[in-house]
C-alpha cells in the first residue's frame, strides 16, 4: 500500500512527507486507513525511515508529548512485521486519505530546519541510538527496524546489541539467531560480533545462528567476510552472555558470496577453527523460521527434536543412541508437534511416552 502525495503545487520530497506525517500524529490517532498508509510509507524506502526518525528526534528536542511518543512507538512497532512480508513479495499500492495538512507552515519549517541543521540532527539520531539491546522470548520473533535503514529479524531467545555512530555500524550476537537485512553505507561497515567471530559487511542480507558448539553464518544476498579469532574463557562462574576480550591474533578471513554457508566452531582458549570450508547452502532451509517453519533434509532425530524445542515449552527427547542418531526429512511448523509426532508413529519401530514435562521418543518393543 502506497500513499498518494500530489499537492496541486508540486511533488513533495522525502523530508516533507516525513513532516506531512509528523503533523498527521499531532492532529491526534490516526485513521485505520493512515495507519496502514503510514506502515506501507516507512517500508518502501529506507530513506523513509531515516527521514521520518530525524524529524521525530527534532521533534522531541523541541519537546513532544507523551501520547504522541506511545503512539509513534506503536506503529514503528508495526512496520517492523510489515517491513519483510513472510512471502518475499511486496504489498499492492492502493490509494489511501493522506495525513490532514493543516499546519503546512509547520511541516515546510520543519523540512528546512532539518535541511540547514542535517549534520546536527544526523548526529544526535546516531547518539540517541548509540547502543540499543533488543531480546525476545522463548518461542518469540521479533523485527526491529534501525535507524540506519537496516532490519534485522531475531528468532526464539535471541539477545543483540547494536551501536551505531558516526564511524562505523557495530553489533553484537550475544544468544540466538537473527536475520540481518544490512542497508548498503559504504562509509560506515556494518560489523557483527557472535562470540568467536566477526562478521563485516557493506549491505546485504544474510543469517547468524550462534550455538553453544558453533556459529553458522548463511549469506542471502551479497558478500559477508567472515574472520574467526582468538577469544578468552570465560572464569568460572561468569556469564556466557557477556562480551569476552579477544587474543591478539586472527585467523584468515573467508569471504563468503550469496548462498554459501559457514560453520566456524565455538570459542577456545586456543583459537577457532572453521568447522568445515564455505560450502553450498540450503538458503530455505536456514531461513525458515522467519515463515515459522523448520526444514530438515536427513537431518539426525536428536537434532530435529532440538530445534522443535526451540518454540515448544514440553520438550521432546531422545536417550536411545542408536534411535537419535536416525536420519528423518520433512516440513514442519515450528508448533505443530502433533504432526511431527503423527509422523514417528509411522515409523513402526517408534513410540511415543508422554508425560506432564516431557514427550519421550522411544524404540516400540
Amino acid at each position: 500500500m502506497s500513499l498518494d502525495f500530489t499537492p496541486r503545487d508540486a511533488p513533495l520530497s522525502v523530508t516533507e512527507q516525513a513532516a506531512e506525517w509528523l503533523d498527521a500524529f499531532e492532529d491526534g490517532p490516526l485513521s485505520e486507513p493512515q495507519r496502514r498508509a503510514f506502515v506501507a510509507w516507512l517500508k518502501r524506502a529506507p530513506t523513509h525511515i531515516e527521514a521520518f526518525l530525524e524529524l521525530s528526534l527534532l521533534h522531541e528536542q523541541l519537546g513532544s508529548s507523551p501520547a504522541l511518543q506511545t503512539d509513534l512507538d506503536d506503529l514503528l512497532a508495526e512496520v517492523e512485521a510489515a517491513r519483510i512480508p513472510l512471502d518475499g513479495k511486496p504489498l499492492p499500492s492502493v490509494a489511501l486519505p493522506p495525513p490532514p495538512r493543516r499546519r503546512r507552515s509547520w511541516a515546510i519549517a520543519a523540512s528546512v530546519l532539518v535541511l540547514v541543521t542535517g549534520s546536527l540532527v544526523g548526529g544526535l539520531l546516531w547518539m540517541d541510538r548509540a547502543e540499543r539491546s533488543y531480546r525476545t522470548g522463548f518461542g518469540e520473533q521479533r523485527s526491529i527496524p534501525l535507524a540506519d535503514g537496516t532490519v534485522v529479524t531475531l528468532n526464539t531467545e535471541s539477545h543483540l546489541r547494536v551501536r551505531l555512530d558516526q564511524h562505523g555500524r557495530h553489533a553484537e550476537l550475544l544468544a540466538g539467531e537473527v536475520m540481518f537485512d544490512v542497508a548498503k553505507d559504504k562509509a560506515r561497515p556494518f560489523t557483527v560480533q557472535a562470540g568467536a567471530v566477526d562478521v563485516r559487511v557493506v549491505g546485504t542480507r544474510f543469517n547468524l545462528y550462534r550455538q553453544p558448539e558453533a556459529t553458522t553464518v548463511t549469506v542471502i544476498e551479497g558478500i559477508v567476510d567472515v574472520t574467526p579469532h582468538r577469544v578468552a574463557s570465560p572464569p568460572a562462574g561468569a556469564d556466557h552472555g557477556e562480551e569476552m576480550a579477544p587474543h591478539s591474533g586472527s585467523a584468515p578471513k573467508a569471504r563468503l558470496t550469496a548462498g554459501q554457508q559457514l560453520d566456524i566452531a565455538a570459542a577456545t582458549p586456543v583459537a577457532p577453527q572453521l568447522a568445515v570450508a564455505p560450502q553450498a547452502a540450503r538458503v530455505d532451509q536456514a531461513t525458515a523460521w522467519t515463515t515459522r517453519r523448520v526444514i530438515f533434509e536427513n537431518q539426525r532425530l536428536d537434532e530435529v527434536l532440538r530445534q522443535f524445542n526451540r518454540y515448544n515449552p514440553r520438550p521432546l527427547t531422545v536417550t536411545d543412541p542408536e534411535l537419535a542418531a536416525r536420519q528423518i526429512s520433512g516440513v514442519f511448523k515450528v508448533h505443530d508437534v502433533d504432526l511431527l509426532l503423527a509422523f514417528l508413529k509411522r515409523q513402526h519401530d517408534i513410540r511415543v511416552i508422554p508425560s506432564d514435562t516431557e514427550l519421550q521418543i522411544e524404540r516400540a518393543r
